[in-house]
């Protein structure tokens, strides 16, 4: 009777998870960090488990399973087991056939995407051009299906394995390339519209160093390492440029603002509250000091063309003063001279 009773409770106990792995087998709830297959595997195998350590202690009692209650017990489990072993076979022969498939895709992607730009037939076309890493979320999906199925016991196509076994390798590289573009879009983010025509040529010649990133290699590469050094060494060669550009952008612009702050009209100081200057005092004193801070700002408009030179010295290694290259770059700071004297009078 007791027996009866233990395995009655038995039955119970594989009707509730039956019922959880049908409600739940389309959807499986997944442990933090497992892919959708090997996750659902996980699921399933843990909801068999709970009643096969029962059925296993069973077979330690002489004749328990051997009643009509027993055998009952039995055909019951094995009949959830097939359904559970049916279910977790399923999974795997479909997530075998579709990376049979689609793996020898992924690892033929390129290194980069363009993300901006115009298309690549049209005359420069790497021009204004951002990137992204294309490593396909699929192919990490099925690196982390390829770990977790292999410790359930699943074999795994060998592609897929080799995959897997480089994941350190491909953890490096697409954390390297997301460096390198990340300072990449940080440097170009940094130029304003006239720094960026300036610096045309070079950064086109940058992204040049990119091309065969996504053109050429992908994730089957053998020279993605040197890839990812020279983009970094030219991105490096391009940084020292853009900072020599915008220290003398500062320059200018530091005395730019010394002739903004300057007053043209300053007054002399009342000799006491009530004794003003004569008119005459008074005119003479504005024109002496106004003289002095013309003279100033002709000294600071003056030192400007050195450092547009020196620009012109870093952008094209020339020192004409007057290269049609930096025509845009020149016309920028005419206009930013104009502002700022039109500001200094009207004030």
């Amino acid at each position: 009777m007791k027996f009866n009773d233990i395995l009655a409770q038995y039955c119970k106990e594989i009707d509730i998870v039956n019922k959880i792995f049908v409600q739940n087998l389309d959807n499986p709830p997944l442990y933090k960090n497992h892919p959708p297959v090997a996750g659902a595997i996980y699921w399933e195998r843990s909801l068999f488990f709970r009643i096969k350590h029962t059925i296993l202690r069973f077979q330690e009692v002489e004749g328990i399973l051997d009643s009509d209650g027993g055998r009952e017990v039995k055909q019951k489990y094995l009949e959830v087991g097939r359904t559970m072993k049916d279910y977790e076979d399923k999974k795997y022969e479909q997530w075998k056939e579709t990376t049979e498939q689609v793996l020898p895709t992924l690892m033929k992607k390129s290194l980069l995407t363009k993300t901006s730009a115009a298309g690549d037939d049209t005359p420069n076309s790497d021009r204004g051009a951002g990137f992204a890493i294309n490593f396909s979320p699929a192919l990490r999906e099925i690196i982390n299906e390829a770990k977790y199925l292999e410790q359930l016991g699943f074999p795994v196509p060998e592609l897929a394995r080799n995959v897997a076994l480089q994941e350190d390798k491909f953890l490096r590289y697409t954390d390297g390339i997301q460096r390198m573009l990340d300072h990449y879009h940080m440097l170009i983010g940094t130029l304003n519209e006239a720094e960026a025509l300036l610096l045309d040529d070079h950064s086109q010649e940058l992204v040049r160093v990119f091309r065969s990133g996504y053109k050429r290699l992908n994730w089957n590469s053998l020279g993605i390492a040197d890839y990812i050094t020279r983009c970094k060494q030219a991105i490096g060669t391009f940084e020292s440029l853009v900072h020599q550009i915008h220290k003398n952008a500062d320059d200018i612009s530091s005395r730019l603002t010394l002739i903004e702050s300057i007053n043209l009209f300053k007054y002399p100081a009342p000799k006491s509250e009530e004794e003003l200057p004569g008119m005459k005092e008074f005119f003479e004193h504005i024109e002496r000091e106004r003289a002095k801070d013309v003279d100033h700002m002709v000294r600071w408009y003056l030192a400007i063309g050195p450092l547009l030179t020196k620009v012109e010295g870093l952008v094209i290694q020339t020192n004409t003063g007057k290269a049609p290259k930096l025509a845009s770059y020149y016309e920028y700071w005419e206009n930013r001279i104009y502002e700022v004297l039109t500001k200094l009078i009207l004030k």
